[in-house]
């Protein structure tokens, strides 16, 4: 299974200088990715975080309600008698499941977010050069990294935003 190995490079020569070890090595231009800097993408929190939230609230609004109306369908006397104090208690219920479920939305959403790669689109928008390698060999490509002077080289879970790897200055 391919995995991707990342690392950031402090200038062009170093990127450069990474990129053409990798190639000797027999990585194909498939494989490596390179970021220059200011080309990093932000992810898109607010739509992540809106679906989130509303999913969040419906779910929990439709749980709260349904929680409320159990007293209400089960109280002795009561048989299916829906007057004002049981509209207003499965409001209630509602409101308060929405609340709730809007923020476990808000949470999730924000723990399903992908730091590591978060972190290395942040690197080339500061100035440094990100070039991934997505591989069946990355203990291999790590090495290159390291030995082509990168500051940090480890794997993450997804590649980073794929670009062509000419060499910077061609």
């Amino acid at each position: 299974m391919a995995e991707t190995v990342v690392g950031v490079l402090r200038s062009q020569g170093e990127a450069n200088s990474a990129i053409t070890e990798l190639e000797r090595a027999g990585f194909t231009s498939e494989e490596v990715g390179l970021v220059p800097p200011g080309h990093g993408r932000e992810p898109d929190y607010g739509r992540h975080l809106a679906v989130g939230i509303v999913a969040g609230t419906v779910l929990g609004a439709l749980i709260g309600a349904a929680l409320a109306l159990i007293p209400a369908l089960t109280a002795s006397g009561a048989a299916h008698a829906v007057n004002a104090s049981t509209v207003i208690l499965v409001l209630g219920g509602a409101m308060a499941g929405g609340a709730t479920g809007g923020l476990a939305g808000v949470l999730i959403s924000m723990a399903g977010t992908s730091d590591r790669t978060l972190h290395y689109d942040q690197e080339a928008a500061s100035g440094r050069f990100v070039v991934s390698v997505t591989s069946e060999r990355p203990r291999e490509a790590y090495e290159i990294l390291r030995r082509s002077g990168a500051i940090e080289a480890s794997p993450i879970d997804a590649p980073v935003q794929r670009q062509r790897h000419r060499p910077i200055g061609d």
